[in-house]
């Protein structure tokens, strides 16, 4: 019994010990090395994520076209599928001349986006769809900002510049389209930035 309770108070001393470890707030000295590393290396993470997410826009474009009814859904998912393949083989290009690693996969996090969209039908998921390109277009416009503000490889940053218009012609349908279905988030993105998505959605239209 003895035993036990010694043993007992041994874990809960560890956890303790292991929670106050975990509280110790990080200083800016603390997280330089990685900073660094991060900075360093960010044309290959660009890379990776970007090609991450050019094949996750393909695969949920293809399902949409499978899954949704409504008109404007699949426009966005026919759009965004064909353009995202292309710019996957434009990246795979230029991080190929450069010897940078390029994956394979969309990865898990988007693979098991894709599993849970693929069991939804109709309005349900046409609304869970377009809440996941609505997050996604917003990382991916991101990123490509970052690599053409702060990239090394003058070709990644001349391809950031070249897709970025695609992407934030992509959104301004995205953002029009999940605020008419009401897509969950769609309410909590900036009215400026629904409306000038808007005014970019109507004249992009007026082209077609």
């Amino acid at each position: 019994m003895k035993k036990a309770l010694l043993v007992a108070g041994l874990a809960l001393a560890a956890c303790n010990l292991g929670a106050q470890a975990q509280m110790k707030p990080a200083t800016p000295a603390d997280v330089a090395p990685l900073k660094n590393a991060l900075g360093d290396n960010f044309d290959k993470l660009f890379v990776l994520h970007a090609s991450m997410g050019n094949k996750a826009e393909v695969a949920l474009g293809k399902l949409a076209m499978m899954r949704s009814k409504s008109p404007d859904v699949l426009m966005i998912a026919k759009t965004t599928a064909t353009q995202h393949a292309k710019a996957d083989m434009d990246l795979t290009k230029a991080a190929k001349a450069l010897g940078y690693p390029v994956p394979k996969d969309a990865g898990l996090a988007n693979m098991a986006t894709y599993k849970m969209l693929s069991g939804l039908r109709g309005t349900a998921f046409d609304k869970a769809y377009l809440a996941v390109l609505v997050g996604g277009h917003e990382q991916t416009i991101v990123l490509l900002q970052h690599e053409i503000e702060h990239g090394k490889a003058s070709t990644l940053k001349a391809f950031a510049t070249n897709k970025l218009p695609d992407i934030l012609g992509h959104a301004s349908m995205i953002y029009t389209a999940a605020g008419k279905h009401m897509a969950p988030g769609a309410d909590m993105r900036p009215a400026p930035v629904k409306q000038a998505a808007m005014s970019v959605d109507m004249k992009l239209m007026g082209k077609m």
